[in-house]
């Protein structure tokens, strides 16, 4: 908007005049009885905003459940279906006690102290997951004042109040991997004839995320380059039915991931048994196969191993390790950052710098495993759909 500020010659005092949008219309604008040019200018924005506020008679009735809606729409073309997963998650368990509540009752001074005061306090909800909150609550914050629903003063002063929670150094816990040794143990309690142990080979060789694996099909592996292309995600939950096919978490993250001979030999004859065409998935055929169901596969056959209970992404990391204690050079780095989909090869160093100790052929060849042969009897898996 125009800073207008002038002189009214017959009075001898200063006003203000400027014109604002207000929802799909301008108006007209002017504030007088200022003695000063410079007492104008101050008061500049905080006058403006609070004609604004007071000629937007919608924002008075405007309920915080609304901005909520309002402002994950506006997002909804510019953030991965993944990240309006997680801010649903946010409003859903930290902002549902007030999000029935009137937006002018909710951003004011008072309100904002005692939520802090009690969020910040709660012993149950961890320091970086609280500035995962207070971040989210921000941005609401900063699209209200954005779209007029606030003005500057209110901005300020709750943009002021939530602060982040700083803490000393906390000391992350570490992840829960598995040696060799253990993941051999796991694989030999699957039984040959079930979807699970090819799918377990697979996920320990590739150390992929559990929705790359869901979403793997039969056109993205190539026997003859003996690759397999990660190009996709399925993402569960969404509201929109019960999963959908998405880009992976980063940029980085589609990529081709080399296989070693072993896994080759065994995805030809997995597509034989299953019969499965370019567009079936390979763990699931017509539908992915749900992370519940792979879980559960998880840890049923960790504890038949007895070995330590590990998540999915355990998985990840235990192959990320495995590649990382037999790295010598910065090249090397560089490679499983690659393999891995790592945006950056920081991300690499910095969550995998504990177990730092050459090529790509080498740290593949690690990974490698006598298999024992994935059929028994007359060769018939047990069907994904009843896995």
């Amino acid at each position: 908007m125009r800073k207008g500020i002038y002189k009214d010659a017959r009075l001898g005092t200063w006003f203000i005049h400027t014109k604002v949008k207000i929802g799909d219309t301008f108006k007209d604008v002017k504030i007088r009885g200022y003695e000063s040019k410079s007492a104008a200018d101050h008061d500049y924005e905080r006058a403006v905003n609070a004609w604004i506020k007071e000629h937007s008679p919608h924002c008075a009735v405007m309920f915080v459940k609304d901005i909520l809606e309002e402002e994950r729409a506006s997002r909804k073309l510019d953030v991965k279906l993944q990240t309006l997963r997680g801010d649903d998650a946010i409003a859903s368990k930290y902002f549902s006690s007030f999000s029935s509540l009137l937006l002018k009752d909710v951003f004011k001074k008072e309100f904002i102290e005692q939520w802090y005061r009690d969020f910040a306090n709660n012993p149950t909800i961890s320091t970086a997951r609280k500035n995962k909150v207070i971040i989210r609550f921000k941005a609401v914050l900063a699209y209200a004042y954005q779209h007029l629903y606030i003005d500057a003063p209110t901005y300020q002063i709750c943009d002021v109040l939530l602060k982040r929670i700083r803490v000393g150094i906390e000391v992350k816990e570490e992840k829960t991997v598995w040696t060799r040794e253990e993941y051999d143990r796991f694989i030999d309690a699957i039984p040959t004839n079930q979807i699970w142990y090819p799918l377990f080979l697979l996920m320990g060789e590739l150390g992929c995320r559990i929705g790359e694996l869901q979403g793997l099909m039969w056109k993205h592996f190539n026997q003859i380059d003996k690759t397999i292309y990660i190009c996709q995600q399925v993402i569960e939950g969404t509201g929109e039915g019960h999963w959908v096919i998405d880009t992976p978490k980063t940029s980085n993250s589609i990529r081709y991931d080399r296989l070693t001979d072993e896994m080759v030999d065994m995805l030809i004859e997995l597509r034989t048994i299953m019969n499965g065409s370019d567009e079936d998935f390979i763990f699931g055929k017509s539908k992915p196969l749900s992370r519940h169901a792979i879980r559960n596969a998880l840890y049923r056959f960790t504890a038949k191993a007895r070995v330590p209970k590990i998540t999915p992404h355990g998985l990840r990391h235990s192959n990320t390790s495995w590649l990382v204690s037999q790295v010598e050079t910065v090249e090397d780095v560089q490679v499983i950052s690659k393999r891995l989909g790592h945006s950056s090869t920081q991300v690499t160093l910095d969550t995998y710098a504990h177990v730092l100790h050459s090529k790509e052929n080498e740290m593949i060849n690690a990974l490698g495993r006598k298999r024992k042969s994935l059929s028994v009897g007359e060769k018939m898996l047990e069907k994904c759909e009843n896995a």
